[in-house]
C-alpha cells in the first residue's frame, strides 16, 4: 500500500474514578471488536497520555495507541468511527482521540 492514510488512536486504559482497565480486558477489545475489522494488520503503542477535563484538571493516564494504515475511503472511516463508539460504550470514556494524515508506505 504505497499511499494511503495513517490512523492513530488514542485509547485511555484508564476507566471514570480512575478505575484500570487491564490489559486483559484490552486485549479482548482489540480482538473480538478491531482485529476482525482491520484483519490485514494494525500496530499497538503503549503510552503516557495527558489532557485537561471538563473541570479543568490535567489528568494522566496509560494509553494505548492504535495504529492503522489504510486506503482513504468512507466506509473504512466508518468502521473506525464504529469501533471508537464501541470502545467508549464498553469502558465508560467521553471520548477517543482520533488523528488522521496522507501516509506513503513501503514494505
Amino acid at each position: 500500500m504505497p499511499d494511503g492514510i495513517s490512523k492513530s488512536r488514542r485509547q485511555a486504559p484508564t476507566r471514570p474514578h480512575a478505575t484500570a482497565i487491564s490489559e486483559q480486558d484490552w486485549q479482548e477489545f482489540l480482538d473480538s471488536e478491531v482485529t476482525p475489522k482491520f484483519a490485514s494488520g494494525l500496530t499497538v503503542i503503549s503510552a503516557l497520555g495527558q489532557w485537561r477535563n471538563a473541570l479543568g484538571h490535567m489528568d494522566r493516564e496509560p494509553s494505548k495507541v492504535l495504529v492503522l494504515l489504510h486506503p482513504p475511503n468512507k466506509e473504512t472511516e466508518a468502521t473506525i468511527d464504529q469501533v471508537r463508539s464501541q470502545y467508549c460504550a464498553r469502558f465508560n470514556q467521553e471520548a477517543v482521540m482520533k488523528i488522521t494524515s496522507p501516509a506513503q508506505v513501503a514494505f
